[in-house]
């Protein structure tokens, strides 16, 4: 009897979603700005990086920043991100990259007016669509049997806007029974 228990407190275990972010000042960083010297700031409240920047150009720009993680292995799993924006940069596009420790790119996704005002959870199945879908447009370069140690966040938004998202740390889970 008590080996079962343990058997099953193994697997619940196994299959809870635990953070793979650190939250530490040194795991995370804005890898490209709008423009320089443009406001922009980083910083960690309540377990999620907030990040705002404005964006002065006159068609649209990106905001990319990234969380270094504890390895993981994307392979037969999927990732619940919490994410959501604030009222001023609604309707951004969302974009989510996974690349291994040799900087390749092991799985990406992206939607367009994902995010809303409050946090809202997406799941991520490499290859499959969901509220976000598989990036058309990159290439993979790794298997998702690579382990990741990098998660970056982009957005983007028209001329003269204000770009802003809140992630809280990325969390492997089993892949939900509907995308099996």
């Amino acid at each position: 009897m008590l080996r079962v228990l343990l058997v099953l407190l193994a697997s619940a275990t196994a299959l809870s979603a635990a953070p793979l972010w650190s939250g530490n000042p040194n795991s995370y960083r804005i890898t490209k700005a709008p423009a320089p010297g443009i406001e922009k700031s980083i910083t960690v409240v309540e377990d999620a990086l907030h990040v705002d920047a404005v964006c002065d150009a006159p068609k649209h720009d990106y905001l990319n920043f990234s969380m270094y993680t504890e390895p993981f292995v994307l392979k037969d799993k999927a990732v619940k991100i919490t994410a959501w924006t604030t009222k001023e940069s609604l309707g951004s596009s969302f974009y989510v990259f996974f690349y291994n420790a040799k900087n390749q790119l092991v799985a990406a996704s992206y939607g367009f007016r994902v995010l809303g005002t409050t946090p809202k959870d997406i799941i991520i199945v490499p290859g499959q669509e969901g509220v976000l879908k598989p990036h058309p447009n990159v290439k993979i370069q790794a298997p998702l049997d690579s382990p990741i140690t990098r998660v970056a966040f982009a957005t983007s938004k028209g001329a003269k806007s204000k770009l802003s998202m809140r992630v809280k740390s990325p969390e492997l889970v089993p892949v939900p029974a509907a995308q099996k």
